[in-house]
């Protein structure tokens, strides 16, 4: 049996990537430990959580902040996103990096769920 998806990053929707980038290292103090080009980029956090700048190619959950979690099988996770209460989108989405799948919380907010 899979372990159920983990929290990894708060991902943030940014217009502009190499704007919003230098701001979030100058305000947290640390620098991006992973960067795509204008797409995505993230920064690592004291505790292992990393915050993710998605541009607007990127920005799955609708333009807002997010949750990402990652699992390891995408039809297990489905099914404890289920046992949890989540109503996830219809299909997963092929990324470059991973396979996507766009879920909502009881409040109707948009998350992601991303296995590799």
């Amino acid at each position: 049996m899979s372990p159920p998806p983990r929290l990894t990053h708060v991902v943030l929707p940014v217009d502009d990537l190499a704007r919003a980038l230098p701001f979030y290292e100058r305000l947290l103090g640390v620098e991006a430990r992973f960067r795509d080009g204008d797409r995505w980029a993230e920064l690592e956090l004291p505790g292992g959580l990393r915050l993710a700048l998605a541009g607007p190619s990127e920005q799955a959950a609708g333009g807002q902040p997010c949750l990402l979690l990652r699992g390891e099988d995408l039809d297990a996770a489905r099914a404890w996103l289920d046992a949890a209460g989540a109503v996830a989108g219809p299909g997963a989405r092929e990324g470059a990096h991973e396979r996507t799948l766009v879920f909502a919380d009881p409040e109707g907010l948009r998350h992601l769920l991303a296995v590799r």
